[in-house]
Formats: structure tokens, C-alpha cells, sequence
């Protein structure tokens, strides 16, 4: 349950207290009992055994989700979210979690509308994703999936939605251009597993 890194450290992303690179494996710090880890661009999420999310190394645009634009050189705990956590994912510069309440939990940039909360200002402590309608929150996906700009859901119902860039139709709603809110993904209605299906 312990978790290794070791290469580029500017930014704290190997979480060793430290920015020195290191070219042979280094302890995370304060980190046990983990079932899953995520690598984003600069940053890196964590989840440990009783849903609790960490995170550290860069944290410009707040995708450490500790309300700070600094960078985090060792892993801290999400403690805003207050749900335990199924799934994480990380993007470029962009966090997310899924929690036991089918909630997703989005931080970080979203200039692109890759959060999914509405709009593309970027947030620094975790907001809960959008519905399909834009006025209230997503409270059943089962799933999520995140490219570099863009994300998927989902749903209990086995459809799909996606949010964020879009200018090459990569969202698969049958048009283009940027959507800061899920929206159905078209012929979606029958999907069992989502890393099945996706790969970005």
C-alpha cells in the first residue's frame, strides 16, 4: 500500500519533501494502505483504503485541491471532500473523484470547461460536478474517465455523458465546440464499462 516515484521533482511531483530529481525510487511520504493512484501532468492524486483522497506536487491552477496555488511537496489530504471516494483520475492540470454517492468531485483548471461545473474558471478546493441541465449536481454516475482537456461519466442507467474541449468532437455528441456541463453522449444508452469503451 506504499507508493515509489523517482525522476523529475521541480515541482514536488515525487512527493518526497524535496524538489530534487531522483534517478532511483523514493518513498512517498505519509502515504499507506493506498488502492489507487493517479499521475497528472505536474501533480499526482492518491486514495487510501478508507476513501480518503491526497494529493501533491504542482498546484498552480488548485488541482491539489488544498485551496493554495502553491505547490505541494509532499502529499496532503483533500480534506474538503468529506465523502469517501470510490475512484480517482487526474488530467493535465485538473483532479477528479467519484464518491460512494455517485457525486464527482472536480478541481483544478477548467479552461476548457474540463471540470464541468458551468463554467471555466478554475477552482481550488473540490465543487461537485453539473447535471445534464445545469442546475443542480450529477448524483448518480458509477464511472468516471478524463482525457487531457475533457471527461466522461457513467450513469447508473448505463448512458454516458462528457463534458470540456471539444473542437475535434472527441465529447462524441455529434457536434463540436467546448461544453463546460455534461451533456448525453449520442448512442450511449447500452454501455456496461467505460474503460472498455474509452481510450483517449
Amino acid at each position: 500500500g506504499k507508493v515509489w516515484a523517482w525522476g523529475r521533482n521541480h515541482v514536488g511531483q515525487l512527493g518526497d519533501n524535496t524538489r530534487t530529481g531522483r534517478n532511483i525510487p523514493t518513498e512517498v511520504k505519509r502515504l499507506n494502505n493506498l488502492v489507487d493512484i493517479q499521475a497528472g501532468g505536474y501533480h499526482n492524486l492518491a486514495l487510501d483504503a478508507n476513501g480518503i483522497v491526497w494529493s501533491w506536487g504542482y498546484g498552480y491552477y488548485g488541482e491539489t485541491g488544498v485551496n493554495s496555488s502553491s505547490d505541494q511537496l509532499g502529499p496532503i489530504q483533500v480534506d474538503s471532500i468529506t465523502t469517501s471516494v470510490d475512484k480517482i483520475e487526474a488530467s493535465r492540470y485538473s483532479s477528479y473523484a467519484l464518491d460512494v454517492d455517485g457525486s464527482v468531485l472536480v478541481f483544478g483548471y477548467n479552461g476548457n470547461g474540463e471540470l464541468g461545473i458551468g463554467h471555466t474558471t478554475s477552482r481550488y478546493l473540490p465543487e461537485k460536478l453539473k447535471n445534464t441541465s445545469n442546475n443542480g449536481y450529477l448524483e448518480n454516475a458509477v464511472d468516471i474517465f478524463v482525457g487531457e482537456y475533457h471527461a466522461y461519466a457513467l450513469l447508473d442507467d448505463s448512458t454516458l455523458v462528457s463534458w470540456g474541449y471539444n473542437h475535434q468532437g472527441q465529447l462524441g455528441l455529434g457536434y463540436t465546440g467546448t461544453r463546460t456541463y455534461p451533456h448525453f453522449v449520442k448512442e450511449s444508452n447500452t454501455v456496461d464499462n467505460i474503460s472498455d469503451v474509452l481510450y483517449v
